[in-house]
């Protein structure tokens, strides 16, 4: 569900900043002025409506510079849902799945264990409480995604790195549902195992 949400949410930046791109060099072009090092002189309107309506309920009022800035791979919009994304699948983690797979198992929730999901906890606690900052302590506790950040600085998600923390995520909660259902692991061993589908058995 977040792997669509991301991916989507990706594709809607992409179109706005191809859109506004394509106008820019229209404006560009009819004023017949070049971009200088501060950017394109216009400016950019979204609105719930149609902006020519005399009723529009205009959103935001930016340069366009700064809307493609925002709009980019890697910017700030993508930055954001990237954030609610590690905050939303921790959060899921600890207070459903977690929870449930500990009554259905008939042990406390603390002796289930997802060292990814561990992880996401520790940047979600970076976003949240330190401005998106790592601390080294918290650095230092990452077990699995410690190669992808630096203690002491902003944590970023760059788009490759975010499909890589959801393949890791795969990887973790099958190796978790295979360890817990004691299902027998391949030949490559259960590290090789990257995701797993549990169906409903077929009536003969």
């Amino acid at each position: 569900m977040q792997k669509g949400a991301y991916t989507d949410a990706c594709a809607a930046y992409q179109s706005n900043h191809r859109e506004i791109s394509i106008q820019v060099s229209k404006v560009l072009k009819t004023a017949r002025r070049k971009l200088d090092s501060k950017g394109v002189p216009s400016i950019v309107h979204t609105s719930v409506k149609d902006p020519t309506a005399p009723d529009v309920v205009v959103q935001t009022t930016r340069l366009s510079k700064e809307f493609l800035e925002a709009n980019s791979r890697n910017g700030s919009n993508e930055q954001q849902i990237c954030q609610a994304i590690i905050i939303f699948v921790f959060t899921y983690w600890d207070y459903v799945t977690r929870h449930e797979l500990a009554l259905s198992l008939g042990v406390e929730k603390n002796e289930i264990f997802l060292p990814i999901a561990g992880d996401l906890r520790l940047l979600r606690h970076a976003i949240i409480h330190d401005g998106g900052v790592l601390s080294g302590a918290s650095h230092k506790r990452l077990e699995v995604l410690g190669e992808y950040f630096r203690p002491g600085q902003v944590v970023i998600f760059p788009h490759d790195r975010m499909h890589h923390i959801f393949r890791l995520l795969d990887r973790g909660v099958a190796k978790l549902t295979m360890e817990t259902l004691d299902i027998p692991a391949p030949p490559g061993g259960i590290d090789s195992v990257n995701q797993i589908a549990i169906g409903q058995p077929q009536k003969r």
